[in-house]
């Protein structure tokens, strides 16, 4: 797979269950986006490119938004 492809649908699961599992993301939380996260073009080059994914999803319990970093292939949240 190319690192510029979009995620597939089983990517998107996968860093849904990310989320969960080492951020607690639960019932209250909704997330409103999840999309690829480009490589920079010097890694690009150089074909070693990690697949991504940049989330953003907020706690409704507590009304604030959260940004994510998930590394597919490290299958963990990053930043």
């Amino acid at each position: 797979m190319h690192p510029l492809e979009p995620l597939t649908a089983a990517e998107i699961r996968q860093v849904t269950t990310i989320l969960k599992r080492d951020r607690g993301v639960g019932d209250t939380w909704r997330i409103a986006s999840i999309e690829l996260k480009e490589p920079a073009k010097d890694v690009l080059k150089k074909d070693t490119a990690q697949r991504e994914a940049l989330t953003v999803c907020w706690n409704r319990a507590d009304g604030q938004a959260y940004r994510a970093v998930v590394s597919l292939t490290g299958d963990q949240v990053l930043a």
